[in-house]
């Protein structure tokens, strides 16, 4: 049974304390996150996946994507920091660093990188291989604003890879066709 705040509540998640205004209203599954917020901030990783919601219980100040996920910080980040950038899902803050070596070094695609791969997949597949692509597009285009041809060519062609799609495919040409010289 969903419950509906009376007048403004503030409530403490470790060192951020976050208030909800009068009649807001709660479900047993927010309530359920707000618990787990307040129990594991600061002591456990608290991240939500990129296809969950964007409310992140109200703190979404305090959120940076890092790849596929979103991470709730402790304290505001701080914009000025070398490799968090904006723009990325949602309008968050991204550490670009990290999301970069999430992408090459850690995250494991199977045969989406395979030549079996033809974008002819299930609808399940195809939205999953659709989420791994964003990061990637997200990325080529900051490079691109940059000014780094190489890096946004290689973004977009690994999401065109993972998850083949007519506007990538377009855009990897329109792209292709802006770069100076034979091999790119």
């Amino acid at each position: 049974t969903p419950i509906m705040l009376e007048q403004a509540t503030a409530v403490p998640f470790g060192p951020i304390t976050h208030t909800y205004p009068a009649q807001t209203v709660f479900y047993p599954n927010d309530i359920v996150a707000l618990r787990i917020i307040q129990q594991n901030i600061g002591r456990r990783p608290i991240v939500w996946g990129i296809t969950a919601g964007r409310e992140f219980a109200g703190l979404t100040d305090y959120v940076v994507q890092q790849g596929i996920g979103f991470r709730l910080e402790t304290a505001l980040p701080d914009t000025t920091k070398p490799g968090l950038i904006g723009g990325g899902v949602g309008g968050r803050l991204v550490d670009l660093p990290l999301t970069e070596t999430l992408l090459w070094q850690t995250y494991r695609y199977g045969p989406l990188l395979g030549p079996e791969n033809d974008g002819d997949l299930e609808s399940t597949s195809a939205s999953i291989a659709s989420t791994l692509s964003i990061p990637f597009t997200l990325i080529a285009y900051h490079h691109d604003q940059r000014g780094d041809s190489a890096a946004v060519l290689k973004h977009l062609e690994r999401a065109q890879q993972i998850a083949p799609s007519a506007a990538l495919e377009a855009a990897l040409k329109g792209y292709g066709q802006r770069m100076p010289g034979p091999g790119r």
